[in-house]
């Protein structure tokens, strides 16, 4: 599987979320209809950063796809 892009429809059937060294899922995606930007806007409802990190992807054995979202170093002042 090549690397989507944040609007792509996710075509696995489950998602499993990793941030902040918590895991989350797998949720399941059964008609195919998230994106990485609709996963990245729900998990910024908890974790507000989230909305401002790295995404990288991984399809597991089983088909799932890992979705880690890392904090991006910023500059403050």
């Amino acid at each position: 599987m090549s690397d989507l892009k944040a609007t792509d429809k996710i075509p696995n059937a489950q998602i499993l979320v990793r941030y902040d060294g918590k895991t989350f899922g797998p949720y399941p995606n059964p008609e195919q209809k998230l994106t990485i930007e609709i996963v990245q806007r729900e998990l910024a409802k908890q974790f507000p950063e989230a909305g401002r990190c790295e995404v990288s992807q991984k399809e597991l054995e089983d088909g799932t796809l890992e979705l880690t979202f890392t904090k991006k170093a910023g500059t403050k002042g």
